[in-house]
């Protein structure tokens, strides 16, 4: 009878990990950190989210003449987010886009959208780093990667963003 003694240990293990992991996973702290919808167990941050875009909140730039939107995707793999700039028509009439983001930025990984005060866009990606998109003369945008090499100071808001817990939903 020894192995019946066994399989009743094993079979109890496998009840306590599982009941373990439901528990887990349902508590607060196992909250995916996530640029967009706020979740139904944590409170949205509203300092925050003025100081970054999200799904709901289009963020204008400072100058006034740009809006920074996220959006959500899937590529049958990956839930994503990219972002679209539009220029704000005179007057404050409806935003047209200008340029839309082909690079993605993974939902499970902390990702904030900004703008800076010379406003260039900023993204920030817990899993493949900061990018800033500066205009050029003729509406397009142009990314950078390297913020070192190219001596740019990451903006303040930013900072902000990075030094709280979560990103904004």
């Amino acid at each position: 009878m020894p192995g019946r003694s066994l399989i009743a240990v094993v079979l109890s293990l496998c009840a306590i990990c599982f009941l373990s992991l439901i528990i887990g996973c349902s508590h607060p702290s196992s909250n995916v950190q996530i640029a967009g919808t706020k979740t139904s167990r944590e409170p949205k941050d509203e300092a925050v989210t003025k100081l970054a875009a999200t799904l709901e909140h289009p963020l204008v730039s400072p100058s006034g003449k740009y809006q920074l939107e996220v959006l959500e995707g899937y590529n049958g793999v990956v839930h994503f987010y990219r972002f679209n700039i539009s220029k704000i028509g005179e007057n404050g009439t409806d935003p047209t886009v200008i340029f839309c983001s082909k690079d993605t930025f993974r939902k499970r990984d902390r990702v904030f959208f900004l703008w800076d005060n010379e406003d260039r866009d900023w993204v920030y990606s817990g899993d493949v780093g900061t990018y800033y998109w500066t205009k050029t003369d003729d509406e397009t945008w142009i990314k950078s990667k390297d913020i070192t090499k190219n001596k740019v100071e990451m903006p303040e808001n930013l900072k902000i963003l990075l030094s709280r817990s979560t990103s904004p939903r």
